[in-house]
């Protein structure tokens, strides 16, 4: 049973894995939020 842990614990990591990818594309979408308020301040800059 003690040589089942160190594999458990190899299959969480995997799983980690995809979620840091999850987080990626998230991080992506900020980005894209972040070019929204880019262009809502230009328009104050104007004024």
């Amino acid at each position: 049973m003690f040589v089942l842990s160190p594999q458990a614990f190899g299959v969480n990591s995997i799983a980690l894995g995809d979620n840091s990818k999850a987080y990626g594309d998230n991080s992506k979408g900020y980005g894209d939020n972040s070019k929204g308020y880019g262009d809502r301040i230009h328009p104050y800059k104007k004024v």
